[in-house]
């Protein structure tokens, strides 16, 4: 790699160490924290936005998924590192794919909030059932596992850029 793609490697880096962060810290907040509490729905808001940042944005000018970090890796030629992600996001929970309960929650509840659920009811519930007991545990695995995938994307770049810089 160049000085310039090690440099942008250098950068990817340091953003999913900050996506590292809020998840440790999340899992370190939830030992002693309501799941509704303001400090818990932070964390989750926060890393929404970073998911959708990374992998939901701007669906379908960046393909196979949206957000910036497949462009960006694409550029240094690492982009087969998401792989397991994509298949992740491009899982169905009944009628949608889990991308797609993401960015919805993110664009209707987080962004652009009007104070009301009905958009949760309208552009989530009322297409996938996540009241049932098996998607609510199917939208929770996919979630943990994402974050997950994260993490050792995370440690997979760093060793990649590590190598680079000896």
């Amino acid at each position: 790699m160049n000085s310039e793609e090690i440099q942008k490697l250098n950068l990817i880096c340091i953003s999913l160490k900050e996506f590292c962060y809020g998840l440790d810290s999340l899992d370190k907040s939830s030992q002693n924290s309501d799941q509704g509490s303001p400090k818990m729905r932070f964390y989750m808001n926060s890393l929404y936005s970073y998911t959708a940042n990374y992998f939901l944005l701007d669906n379908g000018i960046n393909d196979p998924i949206g957000g910036n970090l497949y462009p960006a890796l694409e550029e240094i030629d690492l982009q087969d590192n998401l792989d397991d992600i994509i298949n992740i996001l491009n899982t169905r929970i009944d009628a949608l794919e889990f991308k797609e309960i993401l960015r919805t929650f993110r664009n209707k509840v987080i962004v652009h909030y009007n104070y009301s659920f009905d958009a949760v009811d309208r552009y989530i519930y009322n297409v996938v059932n996540l009241r049932t007991e098996e998607n609510i545990l199917r939208y929770q695995f996919l979630l943990q596992t994402l974050y997950d995938k994260v993490k050792e994307l995370y440690i997979r770049l760093s060793y990649i850029l590590s190598e680079c810089e000896h």
